[in-house]
């Protein structure tokens, strides 16, 4: 237990937008409040990150809350052993992000999110 922040894709860059659709219908906001947890952010990137791995315009969700929701896709959606997981989730935590990810206080604020030269902030629509 414990809080922790992440960003979170699917491993398949085409399955990003049905990871999406699965968090808005098939869990939805109260699942994830129920579990002490938030999407405040979808993130796009800019530039690359190479030593994440990471390519421009590779999408993320900022994932806050409880650290056990993420270790990776059988916690996230809380399947069984044996049972498919829907994803296959690629999971970067916070301390991992590149420095430029934060304001030099390690926040993220407004002001900040609206003039990152390496991603793109958009709130989550849970819709």
């Amino acid at each position: 237990m414990g809080y922790q922040e992440s960003i979170i894709t699917t491993e398949k860059e085409k399955d990003f937008e049905k990871f999406l659709k699965a968090i808005r219908e098939d869990y939805g906001k109260e699942f994830y409040k129920e579990r002490w947890c938030d999407i405040p952010f979808t993130v796009k990137f800019k530039t690359d990150v190479d030593h994440l791995g990471i390519k421009e315009g590779a999408r993320f969700i900022y994932f806050t809350g409880e650290r056990s929701k993420q270790r990776g896709s059988k916690e996230f959606f809380e399947t069984e052993v044996g049972d498919v997981n829907p994803f296959d989730l690629r999971i970067i935590f916070r301390e991992h992000l590149p420095d430029e990810f934060f304001d030099k206080q390690g926040h993220l604020p407004k002001e900040h999110r609206d003039k990152s030269k390496l991603v793109r902030f958009k709130k989550f629509n849970w819709k």
